[in-house]
């Protein structure tokens, strides 16, 4: 079982410790959804962009906080 976001693939033998029916909810969890979203649109930005700059680089790391919050705080 592949289960495809994107560029994203989560390899069935990544998540063969898991029961099946845990498989499917650990890839539909809003947390892993989030994370696949925010990697796939972190690549989409290093692909446009032809050149590294330290703005570019500062702009990437800080746009994964969240206000100081965890992902608990924000479901």
């Amino acid at each position: 079982m592949n289960l495809n976001y994107g560029e994203f693939h989560i390899l069935e033998r990544e998540l063969e410790a898991f029961p099946p029916m845990h498989r499917i909810a650990l890839a539909n969890h809003p947390f892993t959804v989030r994370e696949m979203a925010k990697q796939s649109e972190d690549l989409q930005h290093l692909q446009e962009t032809p050149t590294l700059t330290t703005e570019f680089l500062q702009r990437l790391r800080t746009s994964s906080e969240n206000g100081g919050k965890s992902l608990l705080d924000l479901s």
